[in-house]
């Protein structure tokens, strides 16, 4: 019978934290796995010069809450925790180049460094990242800014599980080229910039910059929301004027796939009007090109994961 009781009262611990619930054992325990919170509790990771923090938002989408369902996130190799359906976690970083993972915990590997993207992470900065689950809950990451975190985040709860080794005070100072620092500042949306050390300073490659335009449904209007976000392009071109550019145009995967090639292409040629025309930048050193729905980034069977599919990217060169 005690046998049978304990094993009662672990299957009632698992059945309550799969359900984000309170766990109480008579009138004497209380265990409260994860909480709601908000992007002001991230300000703790950005206080230090030499680190800053990473945080990634696992929206609600599948209800579901088991080993098969869970995200392996790690920052440069190393875990951070296993996050579940619904929640949000958070994690500091040495600035610098960063490499950031998310894979199926489900796939049983110790390859933490699969299904990367990089980013580069100034001090005492904070960057969000959305992780979205597609089939066999195949994760990616999309860099998304402090207000869109805060609403992503609504309706999560905080994952308190999790491992950090990241000492700021051991983490070294970054010196950066100009050209790097001007990278960085046109990316603020899921940074995919490639950079390798060399010496004490970071070389620049060829980069991918999602930038912060997207567009309603069935729209290649480029919103006057994002108008800022071409113009930082525009001056990154102008400063480097050896540097051509590729734009990419992509949607969701509502409609059918040879409507939507034609609207990623329009949406691409419009980020180029912008460019030639209001910013003066060369026709000859851009080009664009349309994916359709082939390339997406997130789910399309939410809400959520429709609106980061439907963008624009630019590839330097």
């Amino acid at each position: 019978m005690q046998l049978k009781k304990l094993a009662f009262i672990g299957s009632a611990l698992m059945m309550a934290i799969h359900a984000h619930a309170d766990v109480r054992l008579g009138n004497q325990v209380t265990w409260k796995m994860s909480s709601q919170g908000a992007v002001d509790e991230f300000t703790n990771l950005a206080t230090h010069d030499n680190a800053g923090g990473v945080v990634f938002i696992r929206p609600l989408a599948n209800a579901e809450s088991s080993e098969q369902s869970s995200t392996n996130i790690a920052i440069n190799d190393r875990y951070l925790t296993s996050l579940q359906d619904g929640h949000y976690t958070s994690g500091v970083a040495c600035a610098g180049n960063v490499q950031i993972s998310a894979v199926p915990t489900g796939k049983k590997t110790n390859d933490l460094s699969a299904q990367s993207i990089h980013t580069h992470l100034n001090p005492r900065e904070v960057q969000y990242f959305v992780v979205q689950t597609g089939n066999n809950y195949q994760a990616s990451l999309t860099q998304v800014d402090a207000n869109q975190a805060q609403e992503l985040i609504q309706g999560t709860r905080r994952q308190t599980h999790q491992v950090s080794r990241v000492q700021p005070a051991d983490c070294s100072p970054v010196q950066r080229t100009q050209q790097q620092v001007a990278l960085v500042s046109v990316a603020p949306v899921r940074a995919t910039t490639n950079v390798q050390p060399s010496q004490s300073s970071y070389v620049a490659q060829p980069a991918k910059l999602n930038l912060t335009i997207q567009f309603d449904h069935d729209k290649s209007h480029v919103k006057p929301a994002f108008q800022q976000d071409v113009a930082k392009v525009a001056n990154f071109l102008k400063q480097h004027p050896n540097t051509s550019a590729t734009i990419e145009g992509h949607t969701d995967s509502t409609g059918a796939a040879s409507y939507n090639q034609k609207l990623s292409e329009r949406r691409a040629k419009a980020v180029k009007h912008l460019l030639v025309n209001n910013h003066g930048i060369e026709n000859s050193r851009l080009s664009t090109i349309g994916y359709g729905e082939s390339r997406p980034v997130a789910t399309n069977n939410t809400k959520v994961g429709r609106y980061e599919n439907r963008r624009v990217v630019v590839v330097l060169q």
